[in-house]
């Protein structure tokens, strides 16, 4: 699971949203999170941040790009179930 649940990182020192079960802690499972699974199956998901520079994302962009040629190089694939 991402650190940022793990870890409970928030925005500043406000602990939202753990700050919504008082003291009491909950701890996150990925089933807590109903659909994010098939979610993330069909999505890309990339970290960014303002210290990317546009050498950073000229590289990214010719990486993905590389992936979909290869991707799509291999032909169709089976549509998985439930996804």
């Amino acid at each position: 699971m991402c650190p940022q649940f793990q870890l409970r990182r928030t925005f500043a020192d406000t602990q939202h949203p753990y700050s919504l079960h008082g003291n009491k802690y909950p701890i996150e499972q990925l089933d807590d999170y109903p659909g994010c699974r098939d979610g993330l199956a069909r999505v890309l998901v990339l970290p960014w941040t303002e210290r990317h520079e546009s050498s950073h994302v000229d590289f990214l962009a010719e990486q993905i790009s590389l992936a979909v040629e290869r991707v799509c190089q291999q032909g169709p694939r089976p549509v998985m179930e439930g996804v």
